[in-house]
């Protein structure tokens, strides 16, 4: 289905986890293959762009002249790992008892 992203709730086979150098390997085959690019002049991203940006200057040195990183750092820390697991659980302490959408399948009202 052209023009459709995949998600969860309408992808059998999305995977359970997806990480930053998931979404760099994917933009790197993306740019080589479609576009036909090899070479960057330029990667810039803010917090999860940066440390996407971090990603793409350690595993493809030779194909990025240089990068910029705003606010974001190479590696998520345990911090910010606990303070996106209590958002989540805020956010679904709000959304769900509300009958929205979890994964294709509505929630308990």
């Amino acid at each position: 289905k052209k023009g459709l992203s995949s998600s969860p709730s309408n992808t059998a086979e999305y995977p359970a986890l997806v990480t930053a150098w998931d979404n760099v390997r994917a933009q790197k085959q993306l740019l080589s293959e479609v576009f036909g690019i090899d070479r960057v002049a330029c990667v810039y991203g803010w917090s999860m762009g940066a440390q996407q940006a971090y990603h793409w200057a350690a595993a493809f040195p030779d194909q990025v002249d240089r990068i910029i990183a705003i606010c974001g750092s190479a590696k998520t820390s345990v911090h910010n790992k606990e303070k996106w697991l209590g958002k989540t659980e805020q956010v679904r302490s709000v959304l769900l008892p509300t009958g929205f959408l979890v994964h294709g399948q509505r929630s308990p009202n």
